[in-house]
Order: structure tokens, then sequence, then C-alpha cells
């Protein structure tokens, strides 16, 4: 009897870890059976529970995890989409479903700073290669042709290897975490009615002379940050968590 027990108990965990999720913009997790709904302006997703049956905006829900993929949020046109994470990091790659289709066939790249770009087919040297244009030697083997619209990964990986070493001196571009991090200050200083603005605030400028300094940021003050901005929906700190927790 009790192996019986210790085995439905084993199944029954192993179904529940592996049960569909989705985060809200507040950072709730709800886990649940999950179904993408597409709409004209934004997409929605339903999550079914025991009894209970609920649909959130993509505006409402900005992660979802069904079927062991990960989908997010993204605006795309003047619409905001699930669109499927196939490869993540300071530059990402996304697939979408485009206008009138069911199938994930469309690709976007987007980076943490909020620019993206879709992926085209008869202007892919010239369009991906201005995307990239921040790391000159990518750029330069996108215009020669030595990656194709079927060679993202490697083209991905070369890049984000490029903005995570060392900048150029005299007037060089930011890290891609410095990046994020003066975005993230930038818009917690401009949120009305904080009343933690100010903590926040020096909590950020400590984290930000640690990334200047190539010093580790220590893990409580992400949490306390975390905290501070929970209930904000501010996607500059996902970003940014994204990146100094690599």
């Amino acid at each position: 009897m009790h192996t019986v027990f210790l085995l439905f108990f084993g199944l029954y965990a192993v179904g529940v870890s592996a049960q569909d999720y989705v985060v809200s913009a507040k950072g709730d997790t709800l886990r649940g059976n999950v179904k993408l709904l597409t709409y004209d302006i934004q997409d929605r997703v339903q999550l079914t529970g025991p009894g209970k049956k609920q649909v959130f905006t993509a505006l409402e829900v900005k992660t979802v995890m069904m079927d062991g993929e990960l989908y997010k949020t993204q605006r795309y046109e003047n619409s905001y989409r699930y669109m499927k994470l196939l490869k993540g990091g300071y530059l990402s790659l996304y697939a979408f479903r485009p206008k009138g289709q069911a199938a994930y066939d469309g690709r976007m790249l987007i980076k943490t700073t909020g620019q993206s770009a879709e992926v085209a087919n008869l202007t892919f040297k010239k369009s991906t290669a201005a995307f990239v244009e921040d790391c000159p030697e990518v750029a330069a083997d996108v215009r020669a042709g030595v990656y194709s619209r079927n060679e993202l990964d490697k083209l991905i990986d070369q890049y984000n290897a490029c903005m995570a070493g060392p900048r150029p001196p005299g007037g060089a571009t930011e890290s891609p975490t410095m990046v994020a991090w003066q975005m993230l200050q930038k818009k917690v200083a401009g949120l009305p009615n904080f009343d933690k603005q100010n903590d926040v605030l020096d909590l950020l400028a400590d984290i930000g002379q640690k990334i200047k300094n190539t010093q580790p940021v220590a893990g409580y003050q992400l949490d306390l940050l975390s905290q501070y901005l929970q209930g904000q929906a501010i996607d500059e700190l996902e970003n940014f968590l994204d990146l100094v927790k690599k």
C-alpha cells in the first residue's frame, strides 16, 4: 500500500511540474491548461484550471509556457502578439504567425533594448545587416553572404558574443547590460506616484557602479529590486535581470 501511494504521488508530482503556466504582468504564476487565441489587435491566452476558465490579453499575461515552449508578448506592427522564443540572449530570435496564417513561419529578431526587425526574404542581407550594424564585423559578414536566412542561430551567436566582449575605446558602445540598466533607470525615474522611487534609484546607482567596474551584482540586490518593482509591470526590469544574471 505504501509503495502504491508513493507511485501515485510521484506520478501526480510529475504531472503538476509538467503543467503549462502563464506569468502575469504583475509577476504572478498561474498553472493550468493553456490555449493561445488570436485576435485583431491583441492575442489572448485561455487558462483552464479545476472548475475555472480565464482569458487574459497579451498585455495582462506577457509570458506563456505551453507544451514545453516559451511564448512572450511582442509588439508587431500595431498589435501585440504571442511570439515563440526560439533562441534567447541580448539578441533573441522569435517565431510568429504572419497575418492570415496559423503556422509560426515568420521570424523576428528582437534586442533587449526593445529594437526589433522582421527577418525578410528578398532584402535579408540589407535589412539584417542594418539591424546589427552596432557590431560592424557581423554586419559585414551578413552583407558578404556568410549567413543566410536559414543560419540565424550562427548569426545570433556571433552577434551576442561581439556585444558581450570588450567595447572599443573612445566613444565606445555601451555593453548590453549597461544599456539595459540605463533604460531601467530612466523608466523608474519616470514612474508617477511611486513611493519607493528614491530607494530604487539609490539601489540602481549602486548596481550600475558595479556593472561599470565589472564587479558581480549581489543576488540580494536583484531580489530587492524585484520586490520594490513588483506590480509595476516594467518590461525593462525583465530585460535587465535576464542579462545581469547570465
